[in-house]
Order: C-alpha cells, then sequence, then structure tokens
C-alpha cells in the first residue's frame, strides 16, 4: 500500500515490510519484460494470410486485365466512333511506311479545328485498309473526323464502322 504524505510533495511512504522491495522489484520486471509465453501467434498468422491473400488477388486481376495494344485500339476507335462528335478536317498526307522488318504500316495524317484549337493527328489505319482506298484519297483533301468532346485531340478517320474519308472526285476525261 502507497501513502501520500499530506505535505503534497508527491513522494510515497513505504511500509516498513522487507518483503515489499521484493515485490516492487517483481511488479517492474512483469511491466517492462513481458512473459515470453503471453505473446499468440495468432496475429502473426492473421496479418501474414491477409498479405498472401491481397497479393495473389492483385496479381490475378492485374494478369486479367491485359490486353493487346490491338484491343486497345479496337475499342477506343470503337468508343470515338459510337460516342465522339463530328466536324470537319483536311488530309495532309497519306503514307506508308516499311521499317524493314516486312511490314509496312499505312497512315493517314490528317488536321482539324475544334474551339478555335487547331490538331494534327496521324491514325494508323494498317488493319482497316479493306474499309477504303488508301490511294484514292489526295492531300487537301477533306475529311470527317470523330473526336472525343472531352479530349479533342483523340481522335479518328476511319474506324470499323465509320469512315470520314471522302473519295476525291475523278477528274473528267476531257483533262486527262
Amino acid at each position: 500500500m502507497w501513502v501520500v504524505p499530506s505535505g503534497g510533495h508527491g513522494l510515497p511512504h513505504l511500509p516498513p515490510s522487507p518483503d515489499f522491495v521484493v515485490e516492487l522489484k517483481t511488479a517492474v520486471l512483469r511491466v517492462l519484460r513481458p512473459a515470453r509465453n503471453s505473446m499468440s501467434l495468432l496475429p502473426i498468422y492473421a496479418v501474414t494470410g491477409v498479405t498472401v491473400v491481397s497479393a495473389a488477388s492483385a496479381a490475378a486481376w492485374l494478369s486479367r486485365n491485359k490486353k493487346t495494344p490491338e484491343q486497345r485500339e479496337a475499342l477506343r476507335r470503337q468508343r470515338i466512333s459510337t460516342q465522339g462528335r463530328i466536324t470537319d478536317g483536311t488530309v495532309l498526307d497519306v503514307c506508308e511506311y516499311d521499317y524493314g522488318t516486312g511490314q509496312t504500316v499505312r497512315m493517314v495524317l490528317y488536321a482539324y479545328q475544334v474551339a478555335g484549337v487547331q490538331y494534327e493527328c496521324a491514325q494508323e489505319v494498317t488493319n482497316l485498309r479493306s474499309l477504303f482506298d488508301l490511294n484514292s484519297h489526295h492531300i487537301g483533301s477533306a475529311t470527317g473526323v470523330r473526336y472525343d468532346p472531352h479530349h479533342p485531340g483523340n481522335s479518328i478517320v476511319v474506324a470499323e464502322t465509320w469512315c470520314g474519308l471522302r473519295v476525291a472526285p475523278q477528274a473528267p476525261a476531257s483533262l486527262q
């Protein structure tokens, strides 16, 4: 039992018992150094289990959502062709690039204007060549451009279900 003197200086008076020092030492050691068997392994197992399950779930989710670049481009074209706005544009160039790997990449370079801002873009049309004749489009010819209204730089001139490229008029036979 601790007794605080009435003087208020806060120093306890210890009882004159000789066992008090041993009891005090035992209590201090119990507080400072917990017993070895007092810690359960259950919280460690629980945290380890939750971590392993979370890592496995994240790996499965990330591997499931992998799409090839061609699939992502097809989804982008589909979204813009169904939800995008249409404006007039101009074909700047129609070209083919050969990178030396045996693959020829076909590109349409075009320009358009939205809200006073001029955009110049290029679209790879290699996989869409069956939808239009690349040779019938000339530099400076008019084209329709579909663009994302929230990101006007994201645009297309050709998609699987829509084509903004207009066929260039044929010159009269007398001028040929």
